[in-house]
């Protein structure tokens, strides 16, 4: 169907040949995402530490943000992400009123020393102050856990995401993202599967 986009904020670029130009590119990186993202967003991003019924609540109606998208529940969320034995994921969350989750992020960290780098596994947002809340926050947690950059495979039909995340200091990387493919289901589910637009997709989607 085509390639999901994949995100990146870069705090310092890899170890090339030329110190000097490692160091003015690094530079102009964290001086484009720090305009890019000014203001941080004021919503406040917490540890999500029940997974239960307001999970569940956000993973039924995420029914309504795309035609195809995975259920996000809390079963999902502990089974595929807190019970994962080869890394340490945390997720991230946004409340709103009376109780409601506004959002979730899954954020964790790959490699050690120069080559540690972050990755929003999962992400999934009612609306984009939530969204940038979010995708703002893992950046930090990350880079105080030594990482050189963040990345974030996300694709989102609504019309806000792209805005978003180029908001909250990402940009879009050149390379191509994963490439996705997908057949018919079944004879109920019509060509709606096998358009790209149709689907809300992350790293929990392609990452296999």
């Amino acid at each position: 169907m085509g390639w999901v986009p994949r995100w990146i904020r870069v705090r310092t670029r890899a170890a090339g040949r030329n110190i000097l130009l490692r160091g003015l590119a690094s530079a102009l990186d964290r001086v484009y995402g720090s305009v890019a993202s000014w203001p941080r967003p004021a919503l406040d991003v917490v540890d999500l530490e029940t997974l239960g019924s307001a999970v569940d609540e956000l993973a039924r109606d995420s029914a309504s943000f795309a035609a195809c998208i995975r259920v996000r529940d809390s079963a999902y969320l502990r089974w595929h992400w807190l019970e994962d034995p080869r890394t340490r994921w945390r997720i991230r969350a946004v409340w709103g009123e009376g109780a409601v989750l506004r959002g979730f992020a899954v954020i964790g960290a790959r490699g050690e020393g120069d080559d540690r780098q972050g990755v929003i596994a999962d992400l999934l947002a009612r609306d984009p102050a939530a969204l940038r809340a979010l995708v703002s926050d893992a950046w930090a947690r990350l880079v105080e856990e030594g990482c050189h950059s963040v990345t974030c495979v996300y694709r989102d039909p609504r019309r806000w995401a792209r805005a978003a995340m180029l908001r909250s200091g990402f940009r879009r990387e050149v390379t191509l993202g994963p490439g996705v493919a997908c057949g018919p289901l079944s004879p109920r589910a019509g060509e709606v599967v096998s358009r790209l637009r149709s689907w809300y997709l992350t790293s929990a989607d392609t990452d296999l």
